[in-house]
């Protein structure tokens, strides 16, 4: 490998803030607290196992991947609200799926159309704001201070760095997910970007 291209470590976790769209981070732990929908969900979330889960409540079928692309996202991200916008054509898809969440999880189905009232749009960007915030300003500056050593990128959600940080990274993360109340579990891909060259 060269000097210049160190083997590389992309850590992510998996249960990211994009699958709690919920709540302020602020008031999580509280609100799970009180909310017993809200607990399952986010314990499926924490667990990996939120998108079995759903296609096997609302009968899908096809593959995760399908799933994701073809469902979760339209439901998550589009503009879905209405009983009109659900009969269009590429919508149909969505109305188990809407039926069985919104009976499931009532507590964080009527937050996902609060945060999507007025414009839907406001969601996703919100979400991703806050993904985006907890890594640059919590995690990355949590190392940079206790750290300063420890190489880190930030590519929106995760974060990468070298082999022999793995650990340290990971310990940052999880501790600072769990102070909003999540216990994310994290994937961790390697890079050698000597095979680059």
């Amino acid at each position: 490998t060269s000097p210049l291209l160190p083997n590389l470590v992309y850590l992510q976790p998996v249960t990211l803030i994009s699958k709690l769209p919920y709540l302020p981070l602020s008031t999580l732990s509280e609100a799970v607290q009180e909310d017993n929908d809200l607990r399952r969900y986010l314990k499926l979330c924490e667990d990996g196992e939120l998108y079995g889960f759903l296609m096997e409540g609302m009968g899908w079928k096809g593959s995760k991947h399908a799933f994701k692309g073809e469902v979760w996202f339209h439901f998550l991200y589009g503009c879905n609200k209405s009983e009109k916008a659900l009969q269009k054509e590429k919508n149909r898809t969505l109305i188990p799926l809407v039926e069985f969440f919104s009976k499931t999880f009532p507590t964080v189905y009527a937050s996902m159309w609060r945060k999507k009232a007025g414009n839907y749009k406001r969601l996703p960007c919100d979400m991703q704001r806050r993904e985006s915030r907890l890594m640059l300003e919590h995690v990355v500056a949590r190392l940079a201070v206790e750290h300063p050593n420890v190489p880190c990128v930030t590519i929106h959600d995760s974060v990468m760095t070298t082999p022999d940080h793995i650990e340290l990274v990971k310990l940052v993360i999880l501790s600072e997910f769990e102070k909003i109340g999540v216990r994310p579990t994290l994937s961790v891909t390697r890079y050698d970007l000597g095979e680059c060259e």
